[in-house]
């Protein structure tokens, strides 16, 4: 059971499977990276979540 399991949850399959889920329709890509952040701040601090809020919805001055 823990082969199969293994099995299924791996990122490589065989070429019979990967054959096959082409000819129904499937397009295999690479996820592209996240954008380089502008945020200076760590990431465990409030400025860098304040930044990121000012990023979304800047404050009218």
């Amino acid at each position: 059971m823990q082969k199969v399991l293994t099995e299924l949850n791996s990122d490589d399959i065989g070429e019979d499977a990967k054959r096959g889920a082409e000819e129904i329709g499937v397009v295999w890509s690479k996820p592209e990276p996240p954008p380089e952040s502008k945020n200076p701040f760590d990431k465990t601090s409030m400025e860098y979540w304040y930044f990121e809020l000012e990023e979304i919805v800047p404050m009218s001055t």
